[in-house]
């Protein structure tokens, strides 16, 4: 065998078990690209949104608290409080506004948030814990907020809504802007457990302004179309990830998601997804 030979036979076997390594952690058309272990302070990130290079805003499921956490150092930056404690379940940034989604269906504007003394408002909508509202996603294109339910829609058992808070009249509109179906096969042909979906985060894909939708429970990822059209569903793999929380982009477009702690640490893991 030649010495180029050899080379290229090293240099194969080298790939091969870079591979393996992650064979086990992609699935199908979701690949993991790198994997950041959160410290035990995260342990419950409920939402999620970037920033800038490396560093994402967050927010845990019981503390009003927003955590500016850098990814490359490991180091939660800041502490910002915003109110008394609660099932917090999303969170997701405007400029210099913050927006956090409780799980009753209430809105929280923190204004200012990096500031030592934002200004917090808060809005109740007609959803409730009946709904269990778990995602937030700020809508520049439409200048609103969409919120997600989880569990029951209100009076119908066909579908889960996503609703429109206006951010001009500051109210949330009585009928969803887009729908999600409770029950359809094609959640069981992506691979997850059961022919329904669990909605635990939400975000926008600003070129598209597609909607990327993430399921904690099957460990799932929805896209919508902008007419409320289900494109794809994919299987994030249970092993990936013991509880996706909450979803976002940076400004480069790529993934990143949430995980609680489970099975493994929590982390925040960035994904690619296979054209």
């Amino acid at each position: 065998m030649t010495n180029y030979s050899c080379q290229q036979t090293i240099a194969e076997s080298r790939i091969s078990t870079a591979s393996a390594e992650f064979a086990e952690k992609n699935t199908g058309d979701i690949q993991i690209i790198k994997k950041y272990e959160l410290p035990s302070e995260l342990n419950e990130i409920s939402g999620m949104a970037w920033i800038s290079k490396n560093v994402f805003a967050c927010v845990q499921d019981e503390d009003a608290i927003i955590y500016i956490y850098d990814l490359k150092k490991a180091e939660i930056l800041n502490r910002i409080p915003f109110g008394e404690k609660g099932d917090f379940e999303g969170l997701t940034i405007n400029g210099s506004t913050a927006y956090v989604q409780r799980s009753d269906g209430t809105i929280f504007i923190v204004k200012d948030y990096l500031k030592p003394k934002p200004l917090v408002k808060e809005y109740q909508t007609i959803l409730t814990a009946k709904q269990n509202i778990e995602g937030i996603a700020y809508d520049a294109k439409n200048n609103r907020l969409l919120s997600i339910v989880k569990d029951k829609e209100p009076g119908n058992v066909d579908f889960k809504g996503i609703y429109a808070f206006d951010l001009k009249t500051l109210k949330l509109k009585e009928a969803p802007v887009f729908k999600i179906p409770a029950s359809d096969k094609i959640y069981q042909n992506a691979g997850l457990k059961k022919a329904t979906f669990f909605p635990s985060g939400i975000s926008i894909y600003e070129p598209t302004g597609n909607l990327f939708i993430v399921d904690g429970k099957q460990a799932g990822l929805l896209e919508m179309d902008t007419k409320g059209n289900i494109l794809k569903v994919y299987s994030l793999g249970n092993n990936n990830f013991s509880q996706a929380e909450s979803i976002t982009f940076d400004n480069a477009g790529n993934i990143f998601i949430s995980s609680e702690t489970g099975k493994e640490k929590a982390h925040i893991t960035q994904i690619e997804i296979s054209k």
